[in-house]
């Protein structure tokens, strides 16, 4: 975050990294706990014992340094995506939504789960900001031009399959993480963009400084291309060449096979 410059990235963005710091670190005295059963997010704490509160609370916990630090990562490279093109005011309905739409629907998948194959999904607990951030990397593949991204820096993708690729591999590479909770943060992120969700939540709070056309372009000798940068919970284009049009990245593009 250094290397960005705290200067370049959106209020509600940088707020959000420092209440997940904040929480981890457990400076609010409303948030203490001495394991991390006490806040994670499970059917049964969740639906037989109706604690509510923690599938918001889940969310911002984390169960290590490494854990935090990759989340926040990802999660600032989208959010400052996200949040330039919705503006704050919206993009921090956004998150709150997103936050309990991934918890829920991961309790939903757990449920199912568990009835159909395995009752330990029962008590499957989990933490962490992965969810909305599979979520929110949905949206910014979705809005960026169709082209290649590469995976961890090193693996090609076709950008619009690249966030079902990176669930497979995340969970081949870690396989305590919650792959339900990932899962559930992409089809969130495909209701919001193709389901009801995204229309009742512009019909609830209307995007305010909403612009379209901001995405992220990666310069290098005056040409247009795009590179990824991956991190664990999302990877995302990332470069220097600064805030473009996205019609104007098409076009430039186009240029460079003329």
């Amino acid at each position: 975050m250094a290397r960005f410059g705290f200067d370049r990235i959106p209020a509600i963005t940088l707020a959000t990294i420092g209440l997940n710091v904040t929480v981890f670190l457990q400076l609010l005295p409303i948030v203490e706990y001495y394991s991390l059963t006490e806040v994670c997010s499970s059917v049964f704490y969740v639906w037989q014992r109706r604690e509510w509160w923690r599938l918001f609370l889940s969310s911002i916990v984390h169960g290590d340094d490494m854990h935090l630090y990759m989340n926040m990562v990802s999660f600032m490279v989208k959010g400052r995506t996200l949040e330039r093109r919705f503006g704050s005011a919206y993009f921090a309905f956004m998150l709150v939504v997103f936050t309990a739409a991934c918890s829920a629907l991961t309790l939903a998948l757990n449920y199912f789960l568990a009835v159909n194959y395995e009752q330990t999904f029962f008590v499957q607990c989990g933490v962490g900001f992965s969810g909305v951030i599979f979520a929110l990397k949905v949206l910014t593949t979705h809005y960026l031009p169709d082209g290649v991204t590469y995976l961890f820096g090193a693996l090609p993708i076709v950008t619009k399959w690249s966030v079902w690729v990176e669930l497979v591999v995340i969970q081949l590479l870690v396989p305590n993480v919650s792959f339900t909770g990932h899962l559930a943060g992409i089809l969130v992120g495909l209701l919001y963009l193709y389901g009801p969700m995204g229309a009742i939540m512009n019909a609830v709070f209307p995007p305010s400084g909403y612009n379209p056309g901001y995405t992220r372009s990666y310069s290098s000798n005056s040409s247009q291309s795009f590179r990824s940068y991956g991190t664990t919970g999302g990877e995302e284009r990332e470069g220097v060449g600064g805030w473009v049009d996205a019609d104007e990245v098409r076009r430039r593009r186009a240029q460079r096979f003329q």
